[in-house]
């Protein structure tokens, strides 16, 4: 027993000491790297500093020293949102009210407001902070500047005493940037980087401040004299390509992000190369290169998705990663910004009243190069001119030629003024012309309650005249679920309106405009997206018709994304149609049709497969095969549709689609055996931007 005692604390002493020898090991090979980072950042070789701070605080999670320091060194290169988390790490450290300071102004930049809002009041007191974070948002720089003179006084007059002293100078020439007074700082910085003591960072100060101050080619100079200092730096010609970027000098800005990444594989180069070729059109390229960072849930790839599906034209895709940063930094200028373009590039208005809410809040008073463009994309009115044409093997026709004008009319307040000429034919029948004049309108009233409304006065030439009226009420609890109700008062002829005709029509019979037969649709619809590739949608009907009979309908829509590029999805749709009472008979020059089509418990059950692509950065196709199943009689359909998306130029912009439909046996109300049916549609939209 004595024995087996003295073994257990021979190996117990044995495993304290090894942990002990490991942990001074793991702490000695911590302070290796980072004195590794230490050199790297003074010759602002940033990106390997980066990775030398991060092995240290892995190695030695609990040294304060390298949690601040590698804190600020993230701040100051511009690592905004990773230094936000270091700030979180290092609030501990005795110097936390200094850490607040750096994580309050980069929440602040971020977007985050609320945060930002909070954490200022650790170092500022001012009552303008329990306002709300919008207006302290505002007043946050003017705090600081106040305070920032002061620091210029003082620094004057310690200067005035001790004029060589380069500490002082490199503090003032600092607080003459915060300040905004870059004149000033210009002047001083001459006279700092004249002296061969001066450290690196404040070269590359001296730099920015000039890009700053509008002074290109000066700042073009610094950062070509710093690279040939530190060749093969792969941050300096990352920060340098980002500059040309802004001054559009893509093809340059492109050799420098390209010479980042032989030097450097970091995310930052890999992210601007690939915005780089989806604005060439490349999109198969800049997706690759995403897809190579390995951290997917920073802001920073989701700006980069973002970015890059919306130069390929993917709008709606964009607007899906713009709203992921949005979720965590609600005010994040990019994302708004992301939102409103793409948004306003697909003609959904809709989807960014919230963002354009936001951006007037609070980026009213920034960036007026961008609220000009966004003035353009947003508040500029639209006029769309289209044409369309359905045909049917029960030789009903229709066309619809229409030109309207989509504006911004107020806050939160989109119009659609539109004028539409139809024309009804059908063999034995007289034909039917129609002109309407239609007014749609959209309204926000909160960030979850949206209301749609409409008015028509419809003319025909067979002596009818309609007013037409809908109104709809939308909750979202997200940008992925959300909920709509309708009542619309229509004639039956437009349950399917003009330029969208769906190519199983079932108000196929010219009976519908000859008898004036109208609609009061209630109806209800369900939108989910539950993960980014999968998309659920459902909407039920109740119509009672002017002619005494009742229509029950459901649809179903499940959409799934199996490829990205080419975008491909495959798409389950489930119909469901039923009246309870028999169509009236038209008759007209001794023929008689049925006014619409009738059916009894129909069911359809269709699987898609749908391919779309940019084959250029201005040309987009796509193309659809639907086989549908219709188990009342055993049946089947195939319908095939394509469509060409071309912008001609800036403002200028068209679309050509076409459908075909075939069913081999069709189904009618007395019948299963009905023979078969097929119909076809074309259509043609110009859309000019003013």
């Amino acid at each position: 027993m004595h024995g087996a005692f003295k073994k257990q604390l021979f190996f117990f002493v044995f495993y304290l000491v090894s942990s002990a020898v490991s942990a001074d090991n793991a702490k000695a090979i911590a302070y290796k790297s980072y004195l590794k980072g230490v050199n790297y950042e003074q010759a602002l070789y940033a990106f390997e500093a980066r990775n030398a701070f991060r092995n240290a605080s892995a190695l030695d999670p609990k040294n304060p020293g390298y949690l601040t320091h590698d804190a600020w060194f993230l701040h100051l290169f511009g690592f905004t949102e990773q230094a936000t988390v270091a700030f979180q790490k290092a609030l501990n450290h005795p110097q936390g009210t200094n850490m607040y300071q750096g994580l309050a102004w980069d929440e602040f930049y971020l977007g985050n407001l609320a945060e930002s809002q909070r954490d200022f009041k650790h170092f500022y007191s001012s009552r303008w902070l329990n306002s709300n974070y919008t207006n302290a948002f505002i007043k946050a720089p003017l705090l600081a500047n106040t305070e920032n003179e002061l620091k210029i006084y003082e620094l004057k007059q310690k200067l005035a005493r001790d004029p060589n002293n380069l500490a002082l100078q490199k503090d003032l020439f600092n607080n003459y940037i915060y300040h905004n007074e870059y004149n000033h700082a210009i002047a001083l910085g001459r006279t700092l980087i004249a002296n061969k003591k001066t450290d690196n960072f404040t070269r590359l100060e001296f730099a920015r401040t000039l890009f700053k101050n509008k002074q290109y080619a000066l700042a073009a100079a610094q950062y070509q004299q710093l690279m040939q200092r530190f060749p093969h730096n792969a941050f300096l010609s990352y920060e340098w390509g980002s500059k040309l970027v802004e001054l559009g000098q893509y093809d340059a800005a492109y050799k420098m992000f390209t010479q980042s990444l032989d030097d450097y594989p970091s995310p930052e180069a890999k992210e601007a190369l690939a915005k780089l070729e989806a604005q060439k059109g490349n999109c198969d390229t800049a997706f690759y290169l995403l897809s190579d960072i390995s951290d997917k849930r920073s802001s920073a790839y989701s700006l980069g998705m973002g970015d890059v599906y919306r130069k390929c034209g993917q709008y709606m895709r964009a607007n899906i990663y713009y709203q992921k940063v949005l979720q965590k930094y609600p005010y994040n200028s990019d994302a708004l910004w992301g939102v409103l373009s793409s948004t306003a590039a697909a003609h959904q208005y809709e989807g960014n009243r919230v963002a354009y809410d936001r951006w007037q809040e609070v980026y009213n008073w920034e960036r007026p190069f961008l609220q000009e463009q966004l003035v353009d994309y947003y508040q500029s009115p639209m006029i769309p001119i289209s044409a369309d044409f359905y045909d049917s093997s029960n030789t009903f026709r229709r066309q619809d030629v229409g030109v309207a004008a989509d504006f911004y009319a107020m806050t939160n307040t989109r119009l659609n003024l539109s004028e539409i000429y139809s024309g009804f034919e059908q063999n034995g029948f007289d034909s039917v012309s129609r002109n309407m004049v239609q007014l749609q309108g959209s309204k926000l009233f909160t960030e979850h309650w949206q209301l749609f409304a409409g008015i028509s006065d419809k003319v025909y030439n067979n002596g009818f005249n309609n007013l037409n009226g809908n109104v709809a009420l939308q909750y979202s609890w997200s940008e992925t679920l959300n909920a709509t109700i309708t009542f619309n008062h229509s004639d039956i002829i437009d349950t399917e309106p003009p330029f969208s005709i769906q190519i199983y029509n079932y108000i196929v019979a010219i009976g519908a405009v000859g008898l004036n037969i109208r609609t009061d649709d209630y109806s209800g619809t369900m939108y989910y997206q539950p993960t980014q590739n999968l998309s659920l949608w459902g909407k039920g009907i109740y119509g009672k018709y002017s002619d005494g009979n009742n229509r029950t309908q459901a649809s179903f829509e499940a959409n799934y994304k199996l490829i990205n590029i080419p975008e491909v999805r495959i798409i389950y749709d489930f119909f469901y149609l039923n009246y309870s009472n028999p169509a009236p008979i038209f008759t007209q020059n001794n023929h008689s049709q049925s006014a619409y089509y009738d059916p009894i418990d129909f069911q359809v059950h269709t699987g898609k497969v749908r391919i779309e692509h940019f084959v250029t950065s201005k040309l987009r196709m796509g193309i659809e095969d639907g086989l549908s199943f219709f188990p009342q009689n055993s049946s089947y359909g195939n319908a095939v549709a394509g469509y060409m998306d071309y912008k001609i130029i800036t403002h200028l912009g068209m679309r050509l689609g076409a459908q075909y439909y075939n069913q081999n046996n069709s189904i009618f109300r007395t019948s299963r055996n009905g023979g078969s049916f097929w119909a076809k549609a074309a259509s043609l939209s110009f859309i000019y931007k003013v």
